[in-house]
């Protein structure tokens, strides 16, 4: 009897004691591991956190806790104190915990699968392709003029596609406009040739490319076929003239899950100095010269701390230069290139944008992408010798073409019934009715009494305002055995358009009368640029044709130096008109063998 009641006591003890106990909870008597999220993207931003507890106490965050992650054929230990993961990696990982507490580490009792994701791209943003064209040169280099010319000709048949940059070595003799990455930068992309060699967003070129025009064409129509940009560049610069630094601001989007790096390049036109293989009076003129670069790695710098970049996502990158006393700030400009990987370890330049100083440029869409060019103003002024008041009006007309606006605005002078007026004065005055002299007309759009404040109005109005989407050449040569000249002018179009082409013959400082404001007549009054003749058939250009962006048309004329007119004072102007009849650039040169190339691309 003792022993059953014994044998009732320890039973009922037992199950005493498993009430009170209940189940073991991994939670509050060992380590136990769970998490926000259990399936991330592979675009090295999505994470999964962690929540670790031990004995009940949160320790996710303990020095004393760390992750081990196994998976993708290899496992790795995350940071003390670490509870997030993240990857580029897409596939399956396991994951766990271990928590040392005092001698002792203990597992946590579970594992957590996570499951890794591709990314998920943006449909296509249409990016507009601005290709790196990159020019290897050197000073002792004797065919790499021949390399410069041909790439100037290009840049014309592609405006607005290129972002040229001449990369100059010294690895076989001094060239002070070398950079120290410049010759590894040449070794990334060199096809097993030396210098010259053409090369594009950092990628070998199909075949090696020294100087021919049509091989360079060839490889851009290749790559731009084959290769479609997934990210876009946009460059905010801000310039201060007195302490000549430059701040760039650069911005970057991506339409996919990519490591990227950027450069940032600082380039300058129009360097005079020696250069071998180069014939001729004058100093060599070097264009594209890289001055400086941001990085100190052939591929630039990391984007987002080299983690992939996370679609539509918008990343910046500031960098300041200092421009020393022999750079001309009016002749540079700032190139932003954007450098992707497919392997993390090897980059090519996926997109480009430039900028001037002072400047931005925003982001390149293929839809609304246009090519805007350097413009030249037409301002045609219309006087008399019999006007008192027109001395006063060509005094602010020189003003605003030979000061305010150098380089930039020109006059024509047509004059009414006197001694040098030509048809074409009346036809203009049908067409625009100023109702007075001196008036002007401003590019064949707007149109006043000639004044300082009205006048300079419209030439702000078409340099800011309005839209350049062609620029103009000409080119002349005189012929001393008949006295004839012959005039070239060419249009090159940025948009598909209907052109036409004027041109006239210009004469500077003819000696004759003029009437005076206070009535007097002076015989020795200078008039300046006053048309002699015109060489289009009408005021309105002659057609030469429909021209797509990038393509160029061609006109010439001849005409005979009459012997009144002296051939050191003429000059040559052709006007490129658009479809509504507005001058929308022009090109002036002497008309003794003078040229005036195509203007710079904004």
């Amino acid at each position: 009897m003792k022993t059953i009641i014994k044998t009732l006591a320890f039973i009922a003890y037992a199950v005493a004691a498993l009430a009170c106990s209940g189940n073991v909870d991994p939670s509050e008597y060992g380590l136990s591991l769970s998490a926000d999220k259990t399936v991330i993207y592979a675009d090295g931003t999505d994470a999964v956190t962690f929540t670790a507890t031990y004995g009940g106490e949160d320790v996710s965050k303990s020095q004393n806790l760390r992750l081990a992650v196994e998976g993708y054929g290899s496992n790795m230990e995350l940071g003390a104190g670490v509870n997030t993961f993240s990857t580029t990696t897409p596939g399956e990982y396991s994951i766990f915990a271990t928590f040392t507490d005092a001698d002792k580490t203990v597992n946590s009792t579970n594992r957590i699968t996570v499951t890794a994701k591709e990314p998920e791209s943006l449909p296509s943003s249409g990016w507009y392709h601005k290709m790196l064209a990159m020019e290897f040169t050197s000073l002792w280099c004797t065919y790499c003029p021949i390399l410069a010319e041909a790439l100037e000709k290009v840049q014309w048949a592609y405006p607005g596609r290129l972002a040229t940059i001449a990369f100059h070595d010294n690895s076989m003799g001094e060239d002070p406009m070398s950079l120290p990455l410049n010759n590894k930068i040449y070794e990334k992309v060199n096809t097993g040739e030396g210098l010259p060699l053409f090369a594009l967003d950092f990628r070998k070129s199909s075949q090696h490319i020294v100087n021919e025009y049509a091989k360079i064409t060839s490889e851009i129509d290749l790559q731009l076929n084959r290769y479609k940009p997934d990210c876009g560049v946009s460059i905010e610069t801000a310039y201060n003239v007195s302490s000549r630094k430059l701040d760039v601001t650069a911005k970057f989007k991506s339409d996919k899950a990519l490591t990227c790096r950027y450069h940032i390049f600082l380039v300058e036109d129009g360097i005079e100095y020696a250069q071998a293989g180069h014939e001729g009076p004058s100093v060599y003129v070097h264009d594209n010269v890289l001055r400086a670069m941001s990085a100190d790695n052939i591929y630039g710098s990391k984007i987002n701390e080299g983690r992939n970049l996370v679609p539509g996502t918008e990343y910046k990158a500031q960098k300041s230069f200092s421009l020393t006393a022999e750079w001309n700030p009016q002749n540079m400009r700032v190139v932003v290139s954007i450098l992707k990987s497919d392997d993390g370890s090897t980059y090519v330049c996926d997109n480009s944008n430039v900028c001037g100083l002072g400047e931005e440029s925003p982001y390149l869409y293929e839809k609304d992408f246009k090519v805007e060019f350097e413009r030249r103003v037409c301002v045609m002024e219309f006087t008399g010798t019999w006007c008192a008041q027109c001395p006063e009006g060509a005094t602010t007309l020189n003003y605003l073409t030979n000061k305010a606006y150098k380089d930039k605005a020109y006059a024509l002078a047509f004059h009414n019934e006197d001694e040098y007026s030509i048809p074409q004065e009346q036809e203009l005055q049908n067409i625009f009715k100023w109702g007075g002299y001196p008036a002007y007309v401003t590019d064949m759009r707007d149109c006043g009494l000639l004044n300082e404040g009205g006048c300079s109005s419209t030439i702000e109005k078409s340099l800011y305002e309005e839209s350049t989407f062609c620029t103009a050449s000409v080119s002349s040569s005189y012929k001393a055995a008949d006295g004839t000249v012959t005039v070239t002018g060419k249009v090159l179009s940025g948009k598909e358009m209907e052109y036409r082409m004027a041109a006239y013959v210009i004469e500077d400082k003819i000696i004759g009368k003029q009437t005076l404001g206070t009535g007097e007549v002076q015989q020795d009054y200078t008039h300046r640029h006053v048309v002699r003749q015109m060489l289009s058939s009408s005021v309105k250009g002659d057609k030469i044709g429909n021209l797509a962006a990038g393509k160029e048309g061609e006109k010439a004329f001849t005409f005979e130096v009459k012997p009144e007119w002296r051939l050191e004072n003429l000059s040559v102007a052709i006007l490129a008109i658009d479809k509504d009849g507005k001058v929308n650039n022009m090109a002036i040169c002497p008309a003794d063998g003078g040229t005036m190339n195509y203007g710079k691309i904004r």
